[in-house]
């Protein structure tokens, strides 16, 4: 079998590639600059580095400090300049990760995400090739939107079931909320900014718009159709639950659903969008947010992360997000023992205001009314679809979590939630 071919599992990172990507990262020549490509071949396998213009500001990094090993990546730190992502499973082709942010940062105005700095990449002779590193700036931040909102949501609740403070949640019962809980309208605008950006038009045949047509609403249906198909297998072979059990007997009516979103006329324009978007994939800086990871729905082909698609898909996504972030905070503080209605009631509050909040914020910047994205039935599916697709990811990596999407489902049926 030839190497590359499909795809590949890697646990640690490649020394070579490694060792090359840190001399790119902090090239110090004096008469050249970091631009110049570095090439290594062994083994039938040519292995490239190579770093873009903005890489030569990066003339002195500290030593590189890891960052944790996620699923897809692991990420080196250089000091508070760079950052190394090395892909953990190369795929063949090219890596929406690197495609967005090099677009971003060399086509667009857009600040709110790491520049792209230069690429590994592994080929072979017969053509086949992979991203196996990125180098991206590294953004000063206080960790990622999902840990800091997830963290001071469950302290509100927390505190409101134990009576600490009582004074400081005066705010909550008047909607407004304190920092980090307060960035659903930051979080708005910078999505609508994204988009915005991810639309500049371009000679590049990757990027720019076109028309959302009657095959793009069949596709859509086609997909949401398989993951629920996908969603019922997996529930039928997993432990049973009361709210399991009653979406097992509610078949029907998704597909009825389903149906029914489905059966709208296109509108609108599609592009290139984040395609995973969720409160992980946010770095809270400051009192503002960087956009991070774009690589794609990680159960996806890298076909279909690097297809084009209405960005009503990332807007479902931070709203599902925003319920997940409230079902994680009350499964936290329930886990103490019984959580009160009233403090669960919190939570809930907190999940609806953000979300409208996010869909005023991004509505206003995008330039269209709120009502015309809330009421709007394609992201209704796009909801559906996510929540079902989240069914099967919990299903497959973490069966813990399977009852956050479930309930998400059961909420949709009954028109609440999102």
């Amino acid at each position: 079998m030839s190497p590359l071919r499909g795809s590949i599992e890697i646990t640690t990172p490649p020394r070579a590639p490694v060792a090359s990507m840190v001399a790119l990262l902090a090239w110090r020549s004096t008469d050249g600059d970091v631009t110049r490509r570095h090439d290594l071949a062994e083994g039938g396998l040519q292995f490239r580095a190579e770093g873009t213009e903005k890489l030569n500001d990066l003339r002195e990094v500290d030593e590189a400090r890891p960052l944790g090993v996620e699923q897809s990546n692991v990420s080196l730190a250089f000091g508070d300049k760079g950052l190394l992502k090395i892909y953990r499973r190369l795929r063949v082709g090219k890596q929406p990760d690197i495609e967005i942010a090099r677009f971003l940062t060399e086509k667009t105005d857009f600040k709110h995400t790491p520049a792209f700095l230069g690429e590994a990449t592994l080929r072979t002779g017969n053509g086949h090739a992979a991203t196996i590193a990125a180098c991206f700036a590294f953004v000063p931040n206080q960790g990622d939107g999902w840990k800091g909102i997830v963290d001071a949501l469950t302290r509100e609740l927390q505190d409101r079931s134990f009576g600490h403070h009582a004074d400081r949640h005066k705010h909550l019962d008047d909607g407004t909320f304190p920092f980090p809980l307060d960035l659903a309208e930051t979080l708005g605008r910078r999505t609508a900014e994204l988009h915005i950006a991810l639309a500049t038009p371009t000679d590049d045949r990757a990027f720019g718009t076109q028309p959302i047509g009657p095959r793009d609403i069949a596709s859509l249906s086609a997909d949401t159709r398989r993951q629920a198909n996908d969603a019922f297998r997996r529930l039928a072979n997993a432990e049973r639950t009361d709210e399991i059990g009653e979406l097992l007997k509610r078949r029907k009516s998704i597909d009825s659903l389903i149906r029914g979103l489905a059966a709208q006329k296109p509108k609108g324009l599609k592009s290139r969008i984040h395609g995973d978007f969720h409160l992980g994939q946010v770095l809270i800086a400051k009192a503002d947010v960087a956009i991070i990871d774009f690589e794609g729905e990680p159960r996806r082909s890298l076909a279909e992360r690097r297809t084009r698609s209405s960005p009503l898909r990332d807007v479902a996504g931070m709203l599902r997000s925003f319920d997940y972030a409230a079902f994680a905070a009350i499964d936290s503080v329930s886990a103490l023992g019984s959580i009160r209605p009233e403090i669960e009631a919190i939570a809930w509050r907190w999940r609806d205001v953000s979300s409208l909040r996010f869909l005023e914020a991004y509505a206003d910047t995008y330039g269209v009314e709120v009502e015309t994205i809330a009421e709007d039935k394609l992201l209704k599916l796009f909801i559906l679809q996510k929540a079902l697709y989240e069914i099967g990811y919990e299903s497959a990596n973490r069966p813990t979590w399977l009852a956050t999407p479930v309930r998400g489902v059961l909420a949709l049926l009954e028109g609440k939630g999102t």
